[in-house]
């Protein structure tokens, strides 16, 4: 399979007197043989970066297991500890990883030494099953390209997931105060930019969902930070609930919480998922709350409070993630505190049970680099009737 590049043009805007409009910015975030399930293009961009021309071992990466890039070799981890190398691919700095249904593809995004703003500054690649590597996007301006994730189009759920990214350039619009980054989708005319609405002093920050779903959720960047500096919404064009939607429209997309949390959302399963809440403003406490597909309006189960949550502080990036249906992982703030003590420090991932709240350290090291988990196929649609009684 082979997959294809477009330019976008990303503009700044355009104040009313036909001058550019300026521009700040703001970080980017930072973790940061079968047949395939997921949909690619045919017309291949020019190649680009380290991993051009080359070919990994292939198959499927293993399920139910941590995935982690330290930059030099991408390579699976069980929660007991156990590291099994995956592929030993050329130094490069690794933003982020996802992996495809059932362990099915692997998404790399690597960022590039770039000295002008017309030199690619960030590469996306796909690991196939087969064993080739595509180059599905690159940037330059200093871009990154984020968020990786492998979803069904909500509008056509029929068909095979596609690869959906982040155009991340961090500037904001001098006019709307929007953060000027695009979400892209793979196509067979290579990668077009999805349409998601948003209001002024908002633009799409991350995404998430369980590799293979037909839904997913969206976090956006508030330039005001007004209430918080984050949005959750997750998307609803599934259920047909907005008859402009369309794979390069994303029309609704509603509100769930605000947060001040940067380690994203966890999708336990195509219809549960956890999201990390926190008003830095107002307290330390921090919360994990439980969502079901389709029970969005009771609000989020609280089933973890406290401090003991990190919070992901951008020296020591980590992102939420599941561990299987039932829990979430998690560095604990005594394991931040010790990274900050000793940046060498040895500190491990933490289970979050769903049920119970019961914290449970793993044997399985955190180190700075890219994290994904590997979530086994599940083809479930949302739920289309009440089954909220609980």
């Amino acid at each position: 399979m082979a997959v294809a590049l477009l330019f976008g043009a990303c503009t700044t805007g355009a104040s009313t007197d036909g001058t550019t409009a300026a521009s700040t910015t703001v970080p980017s975030t930072i973790p940061t043989a079968t047949t395939s399930t997921v949909t690619t293009t045919t017309n291949p961009p020019p190649s680009a970066g380290p991993f051009d021309g080359l070919t990994w071992p292939g198959g499927t990466v293993p399920v139910d297991t941590l995935l982690f890039d330290d930059g030099a070799t991408l390579s699976s981890v069980t929660l007991d500890g156990t590291v099994t190398e995956v592929w030993d691919h050329p130094d490069v700095p690794v933003l982020w990883v996802a992996a495809g249904p059932g362990g099915a593809g692997v998404a790399i995004a690597v960022n590039l030494n770039a000295d002008d703003e017309s030199d690619i500054s960030a590469v996306l690649y796909l690991l196939n099953p087969d064993g080739t590597i595509d180059t599905v996007d690159t940037v330059d301006r200093f871009r990154t390209l984020e968020s990786p994730i492998f979803i069904r189009p909500p509008t056509e759920p029929d068909t095979p997931a596609r690869l959906y990214w982040i155009r991340f350039s961090g500037e904001i619009e001098g006019l709307t105060g929007r953060m000027l980054n695009d979400v892209m989708v793979a196509t067979d005319d290579g990668p077009r930019q999805v349409t998601v609405p948003l209001r002024d002093h908002e633009g799409v920050f991350t995404l998430s969902a369980y590799p293979g779903a037909a839904t997913f959720a969206l976090s956006l960047f508030r330039h005001n930070d007004l209430p918080a500096r984050l949005e959750i919404l997750r998307n609803w064009d599934f259920f047909a609930s907005s008859y402009d939607a369309s794979l390069l429209l994303w029309s609704d997309n509603e509100p769930l919480v605000n947060t001040d949390l940067f380690t994203g959302v966890a999708w336990l399963t195509p219809n549960t998922y956890v999201i990390p809440v926190n008003d830095e403003s107002i307290t330390d406490i921090r919360q994990l709350q439980l969502f079901r597909m389709g029970c969005e309006w009771y609000g989020g189960r609280v089933f973890s409070e406290g401090t003991d949550i990190g919070v992901g502080y951008a020296e020591f990036p980590w992102p939420l993630l599941p561990g299987g249906p039932d829990q979430v992982l998690i560095l604990t703030t005594d394991a931040e505190q010790r990274l900050f003590d000793d940046p060498d420090a040895t500190v491990f991932w933490t289970t979050v049970n769903i049920d119970t709240g019961a914290l449970k350290p793993t044997t399985a090291q955190w180190r700075p680099g890219a994290w994904a988990w590997v979530s086994p196929a599940d083809p479930a649609d949302p739920p289309q009737e009440d089954y909220c009684e609980n």
